[in-house]
């Protein structure tokens, strides 16, 4: 397996072992920029399951077809497409606040959600996280007009917010 290649979207290059590495310059910014995107790039592919990361991998660092892959692993092409295209979402959901931060990418239009305008993000976050699987958003959803004149009329508000906006 070669040791760098590069990709044309958001994930630059895997290396070999599972690192990720990105063919720059090697001067100091561009180096300390690299850190920083094999550190995030690294810990988002941590976050896939064995078979998407090996999906993505082998699709990616291989180049490999989805076919071959599920020809290979003994799976149907269908369900292989499934699980790369929720290890692509994840990944990009893992790398966003990342991507936003350090390249500045102006002129992009970030979802319009009333949570992450708020000026009390981090605490309506951190309510959201300590919500049970059992129960259900109406206390939130009450907590959030009580205390912040937030108006949510119905929970997939929420639900959204913490499946695309918020960090794992």
């Amino acid at each position: 397996m070669p040791s760098r290649i590069s990709y044309q979207n958001w994930i630059a290059a895997l290396g070999q072992g599972g690192d990720f590495q990105l063919g720059m310059e090697n001067d100091a910014k561009e180096s300390a920029r690299t850190k920083r995107v094999e550190k995030w790039v690294n810990r988002a592919l941590a976050k896939l399951t064995p078979s998407e990361r090996e999906i993505i991998t082998r699709h990616y660092l291989c180049g490999e077809s989805l076919y071959d892959i599920a020809r290979q692993l003994g799976k149907d092409p269908r369900r292989t497409t499934t699980i790369h295209r929720r290890a692509v979402i994840k990944l990009k959901k893992n790398l966003a606040l990342f991507v936003r931060r350090e390249f500045v990418l102006k002129g992009l239009s970030l979802p319009d959600c009333r949570l992450c305008r708020s000026p009390y993000r981090a605490e309506i976050e951190v309510i959201i996280r300590a919500k049970r699987k059992e129960e259900t958003w109406h206390r939130i959803i009450a907590r959030l007009k009580a205390d912040y004149d937030i108006k949510i009329g119905t929970p997939q508000i929420l639900i959204s917010h913490q499946k695309y906006h918020m960090e794992d």
